[in-house]
């Protein structure tokens, strides 16, 4: 099976209401040393999701951004990359531009789920320097987001 098959497969399953407009704001999940023992396999530490925040890409995506996370190896440096996204339906398939990877992220319950199936890289500043992958848990759950203030991001 094809990995947007496989993305679409897991959209379908994971999203319980989608509104058909594209989400735009500030969603984030951090998780603290407690919960991160009982997860030993999961390497980050924290991850945001900044959607249709800032100026729109000259392509015309339905949905872009940029992904940041922390990493148990890097410590308290944020490393990110931008991507860009279009609707299926059921959720947004997205490709992310520090290795053009693609991953998937639905909206429901007032947060987000983000599946990076196959791993995304994320990088200093132009997707150099230091670099980690975020990759899903050995379970495949989705990372699931809550919405983090208003329309913008507290800065990072």
């Amino acid at each position: 099976m094809r990995i947007g098959g496989i993305l679409i497969a897991l959209l379908v399953a994971v999203t319980t209401a989608h509104a058909g407009t594209a989400p735009k704001g500030c969603f984030e999940k951090s998780w603290n040393k407690a919960e991160l023992k009982k997860l030993p396999l999961q390497q980050v530490t924290a991850l945001r999701i900044e959607a249709n925040l800032g100026p729109a890409p000259e392509t015309k995506p339905q949905t872009y951004g940029r992904v940041m996370a922390r990493f148990r190896e890097t410590g308290d440096a944020w490393l990110t990359t931008p991507f860009e996204c279009n609707d299926t339906g059921a959720g947004y398939v997205c490709a992310a531009y520090c290795d053009g990877n693609i991953f998937a992220l639905a909206t429901g319950g007032g947060g987000m789920k983000v599946m990076p199936q196959k791993g995304l890289l994320l990088a200093g500043p132009d997707c150099s320097g230091v670099t980690a992958l975020l990759r899903m848990n050995a379970d495949l759950m989705p990372f699931a987001l809550a919405r983090r203030g208003g329309k913008a991001c507290p800065p990072r």
